[in-house]
């Protein structure tokens, strides 16, 4: 089995490194690699990019590490790379699965492949789970949402529809927007607009005061804005 790996650093040679890891790993192939932390979140944030493993350094100009882990670290498995431990704990608060220390050994990257693996595989055998039920109103029937699959929510009137991927019609239920929003578990979920929740990993475009989330265009309001583009570390595009 193959793993797709992206690589985020502003020091050239380090980067240099870590793709002669990657080329030389069996199991490892180079998706891209990025200097700009800003670009590459975002590509990570559009789905241009999607890798399964993203080696990140620590210490990237005017933003740290830790925080654009803070913004992908649902979308891909992060490795820090830094050469110091001034920032261990941090990275580790952001679900890193491991921190290397400059100089990194080749012995030592592929400790922290393999303990990305497991985590992978942990993940898989519990995919089975990734999933809720909810009462559909309008059928009266129990349904099974996964997950992944969950586009957004939406509040309307004494109502909240559920809006699922590969369906062309909402799940209708009586929850709260609060109550709906806790339902999935692992899932980045923003509120755009006092009547919208958007799942982080279905956004493909943020065009002026709208976002595009599947076949759908959902206003991001002047409330929400503010704090909806700094979660997702979009500031740098306004």
């Amino acid at each position: 089995m193959s793993y797709s790996c992206y690589i985020i650093d502003d020091e050239s040679e380090m980067a240099k490194q870590i793709i002669s890891y990657v080329e030389r790993h069996e199991e490892l192939y180079l998706l891209g690699y990025e200097q700009d932390s800003y670009i590459a979140a975002q590509k990570l944030l559009s789905g241009e990019i999607k890798p399964d493993l993203c080696f990140l350094e620590v210490q990237l100009g005017s933003i740290t590490g830790p925080e654009i882990a803070r913004i992908i670290h649902k979308l891909t498995t992060i490795i820090f790379i830094s050469g110091s431990k001034e920032y261990v704990e941090d990275a580790y608060e952001t679900d890193a699965v491991d921190y290397l220390l400059k100089p990194v050994q080749y012995v030592r990257f592929v400790e922290a492949v393999e303990k990305a693996k497991r985590l992978w595989t942990a993940k898989r055998e519990s995919s089975d789970r990734a999933y809720f039920f909810v009462k559909d109103v309008f059928s009266g029937k129990l349904l099974r949402v996964l997950n992944a699959d969950l586009l957004a929510i939406e509040g309307n009137g004494n109502f909240v529809f559920l809006h699922i991927a590969g369906q062309r019609k909402p799940v209708m239920t009586n929850l709260s927007m609060t109550a709906a929003s806790a339902k999935p578990s692992d899932q980045c979920l923003l509120k755009s607009h006092k009547r919208f929740i958007v799942n982080l990993a279905h956004i493909t475009a943020i065009n002026g005061n709208e976002i595009e989330v599947g076949d759908m265009t959902i206003p991001l309001s002047r409330r929400c804005r503010s704090d909806f583009l700094k979660a997702i570390g979009a500031r740098k595009t306004q």
